[in-house]
């Protein structure tokens, strides 16, 4: 049973986003594949060089991580946004094209949960709960830790395809109102 997420605070945007925006939520350090996403990024960039990357969370790495974005020359397309209040990040999903996590350990990630219900598809890896609520090729596109070409491939395929976003999106939607409403799952607590 998921513990949900406030469908009140965490909907989808009117329409898609136009900046096509990649979202990245959590710690950053090397677990969460923060540097493997940086390593991703510099790929993707090749083949969509108006994408940004905007990522919410603390650095971890000591200041590492923004010197490698640097020496990469990704600073232009990047922005670190530091930890955010719920409602803020609520706002971000809403102005992203789509949502990355390429962690390399998970239990079932609630930053996944809220993309989701915001109506974002998903590039995450196959790890802990993630599979369990990301459906491949439905909500979203699964690839294995540290494989970094499968995310960048995973990240350029949805970026150059708004049809697909848009529609992923809603199967995002779909899912979320049925298997992660806050108030559905109460419901089902206390029918246990």
């Amino acid at each position: 049973l998921l513990l949900g997420v406030d469908r009140h605070r965490f909907y989808p945007a009117l329409e898609l986003p136009l900046q096509q925006q990649v979202l990245f939520v959590g710690r950053i350090q090397a677990a969460k594949g923060s540097f493997d996403l940086l390593q991703a990024w510099a790929k993707v960039l090749i083949h969509c060089p108006d994408a940004h990357l905007t990522l919410i969370g603390e650095d971890r790495t000591n200041g590492v991580f923004y010197q490698q974005a640097k020496s990469l020359g990704l600073i232009q397309s990047i922005s670190l946004k530091g930890p955010l209040p719920s409602p803020l990040v609520a706002e971000v999903m809403r102005k992203s094209r789509l949502f990355c996590l390429p962690s390399h350990n998970e239990g079932t990630p609630v930053c996944v949960m809220e993309a989701l219900s915001c109506g974002l598809p998903v590039v995450a890896t196959r790890v802990g709960g993630i599979p369990d609520i990301v459906q491949h090729v439905t909500t979203g596109l699964l690839v294995e830790k540290g494989d970094i070409q499968g995310l960048a491939d995973a990240l350029i395929s949805l970026l150059r395809d708004p049809a697909r976003c848009i529609s992923m999106g809603k199967a995002a939607q779909e899912f979320s109102e049925t298997h992660l409403d806050i108030g559905r799952t109460a419901d089902r607590l206390v029918d246990l």
